[in-house]
């Protein structure tokens, strides 16, 4: 098995009179061969690539140091400009809770300064010098995936050439098989900036005029529609819907929920349902998330802090509007579920018509 880790990679470069520009992603394509040479070259690098010295505080505690053979940073050259990845190499493959152990592991090693030497490789230039800085986002868990295999998961979309209008660095997408009954072969989709924002497996989706860009990532059967925008760390999984204006954004984590109208969901907020997406939340209107909400609940043109942290463990549904907290009964409930299976059904329509 192959997991990979995203490293993003910004630089600076220094010409031969002393002054410094920082370069984009994209400026980095030109420079991608000799950051290339010197990962094969630099001690540095190849000390990064010891995966016993790496993993030896673990050794004993977790069957999965014995399952990783290898690790390497490889950098690639993409659509959008040069990334860097972390890929582990697996055998016996990893379960589930290994896989989030290893991404545990992995931030805390680089918490601890194991990282510090991935945090400047100085390339020479005739022209001056390339100083390339690789960081690690400190989501792991969000980040850690697996690498699309050929044999048993098919690429279900490619990127296009239409560019969108505002977010120069993201293309359309364009399904190359059936998604789902609602998203067949040939059928054009939303913008990403590269492959990770979007996983090849499962039913997962990116509609109409949505974005994800960053480092943001869309999984599991969740589906992106309207003009919503997912950027910077922020994973959307399980079965989700982001719909209407919505902005997922910094390092949020949102797993069976329905993100829709102008809400915002922003910093280190948790939306997620309880007892494996039974019991969902809402968060509609003008909504702004910074905390945690976990359960069923409606949030609708509210607030939830940074520390505030909401759960709801029980059946009854609970409604927070315009600040003001209280229940919501059966008959509500099941009006809120009919205009959700209808909201659903017309993204769906949309798409289709497309």
């Amino acid at each position: 098995m192959e997991l990979k880790l995203l490293l993003p990679v910004t630089a600076t470069f220094t010409d031969s009179a002393g002054n410094k520009k920082g370069l984009g992603k994209t400026e980095l394509s030109s420079f991608y061969h000799m950051i290339c040479d010197q990962f094969q070259k630099n001690p540095q690098w190849q000390y990064c690539q010891d995966w016993g010295d790496f993993i030896a505080d673990y050794k004993g505690r977790s069957a999965f140091a014995d399952k990783v053979q290898s690790m390497e940073i490889i950098p690639v050259l993409e659509k959008n400009g040069v990334d860097a990845y972390f890929v582990f190499q697996s055998e016996p493959a990893l379960d589930e809770k290994e896989k989030e152990l290893l991404a545990d592991y992995v931030d805390k090693q680089f918490a601890k300064g194991w990282g510090e030497r991935l945090g400047s490789l100085k390339i020479p230039d005739r022209d001056g010098e390339l100083q390339v800085v690789l960081w690690n986002p400190y989501s792991s868990l969000f980040l850690i995936d697996d690498m699309v295999s050929p044999e048993n998961v098919p690429p279900k979309y490619r990127i296009t050439d239409i560019r969108h209008p505002v977010y120069k660095e993201c293309f359309r997408i364009q399904a190359i098989r059936d998604v789902d009954q609602d998203v067949r072969a040939g059928d054009l989709g939303g913008y990403i900036e590269k492959e990770w924002n979007l996983k090849h497996s499962g039913r997962c989706w990116i509609g109409e005029n949505a974005v994800c860009h960053g480092n943001a990532q869309v999984c599991g059967k969740s589906r992106i529609s309207g003009h919503a925008e997912l950027k910077e760390e922020a994973l959307v999984t399980g079965n989700s819907l982001i719909q209407g204006n919505s902005l997922i954004e910094g390092n949020s984590y949102i797993e069976d929920a329905v993100v829709e109208g102008q809400s915002r969901v922003t910093g280190n907020a948790i939306v997620e349902s309880h007892k494996d997406g039974k019991w969902y939340p809402v968060i509609s209107g003008n909504s702004q998330i910074y905390g945690s909400v976990v359960g069923r609940f409606v949030i609708d043109n509210s607030t939830v802090f940074p520390e505030e942290k909401l759960y709801n463990r029980g059946e009854d549904q609970l409604l927070i509007e315009n600040g003001i907290k209280g229940a919501v009964s059966l008959e509500q409930m099941q009006k809120e579920a009919v205009k959700m299976e209808q909201r659903i059904r017309k993204t769906r329509t949309r798409e289709q018509e497309r």
